[in-house]
């Protein structure tokens, strides 16, 4: 073992001793303010809480978006350095204009930020993508003495239904059964409009398989339509797909082949992609090697391995004799 110097000795057992009282890295929680909401309606008080430093006091000032003073209050952080403080209510008259707000705290030479927003009324969808089935339901918050119009307008700009709501709300605004005239797939806007404001949302309404597959039928070498064949003879199985969605789709259409004990004696498939609204003429080569009974399946999914199922696939049975 190294024999210490005694000099050497006195600076290894000071920095031993000292080591323990240098700050550790990341221990002090970081200096912040947040309000309790992000969006406030008339009679809504704004509350906020932070983090300072433990019996640090803390300066709050708060701006709107011309950067105009319109608050400001002081609070001490008690001794783990948590605050909190009621503001101000929203109120008619009180001079202060709808939009963005925002509240700045400094505390010991150190400043953070947060932001806000004043408005007539929120608006609120559960949910942006609708299949058939679905409701959409609508919710938010209106100043007690307004009233808020709210419309589901479809892609061509017609109502398709409307409903007055006023204070704290949630309805089922409507319930998207299937396609046609006036609800077909596409892109919606909810409108909440009052005498001094407008908000608008916009939601898809989408099949809920993106692809619809026709008749799967089977055919002879020169495209007439047959029902039953015999064992080696060259067969097509025809069908056509079609994009319903409001997107185009990529896919795999895949036809398998099984006999009577479900094994699978063919599998086929084709890749591509399909343009919204269109159409496309598929056809599969089969020549039954044995005879018996076959089913043949045509399904339809994203890619190969079906991540996505874009189809309700399509069957058919066919007896081939010897």
């Amino acid at each position: 073992m190294r024999s210490y110097k005694s000099t050497e000795l006195i600076i290894l057992l000071a920095f031993i001793l000292i080591a323990p009282l240098a700050p550790i890295s990341g221990a002090t929680s970081a200096f912040s303010i947040v309000s309790d909401k992000n969006t406030y309606v008339r009679g809504e008080i704004v509350s906020v809480t932070g983090k300072a430093g433990p019996a640090e006091f803390v300066n709050i000032n708060v701006f709107n978006d011309d950067e105009n003073l319109v608050w400001t209050s002081q609070i001490i952080a008690d001794l783990n350095g948590d605050f909190e403080l009621n503001l101000f209510r929203f109120s008619q008259n009180d001079g202060r204009d709808f939009g963005e707000y925002i509240v700045e705290a400094t505390a010991a030479g150190q400043k953070t930020t947060s932001k806000f927003t004043y408005a007539l009324f929120t608006l609120d969808a559960t949910s942006l993508i609708h299949e058939p089935g679905d409701f959409l339901e609508i919710s938010g918050k209106a100043a007690e003495d307004i009233i808020v119009t709210i419309s589901l307008r479809n892609p061509t700009g017609q109502i398709v239904t409307s409903q007055w709501v006023t204070g704290t709300f949630s309805t089922k605004l409507h319930q998207f059964v299937e396609s046609n005239s006036l609800t077909p797939f596409g892109i919606y806007s909810v409108e909440a409009q009052s005498e001094e404001e407008i908000a608008i949302h916009s939601i898809q309404f989408r099949p809920a398989y993106s692809v619809s597959i026709s008749d799967v039928i089977l055919s002879d070498q020169i495209g007439n339509s047959i029902s039953n064949s015999s064992e080696n003879i060259f067969h097509m199985v025809l069908t056509n797909i079609t994009n319903v969605d409001i997107i185009p789709q990529s896919y795999s259409v895949v036809l398998s082949v099984r006999d009577s004990s479900e094994l699978i004696t063919q599998l086929s498939f084709t890749e591509g992609v399909i343009e919204s609204g269109t159409k496309e003429e598929l056809g599969f080569s089969w020549t039954p090697s044995s005879s018996g009974n076959f089913s043949l399946e045509i399904s339809v999914s994203d890619t190969f391995n079906g991540t996505q199922i874009l189809s309700v696939p399509k069957l058919i049975f066919v007896t081939v004799t010897d």
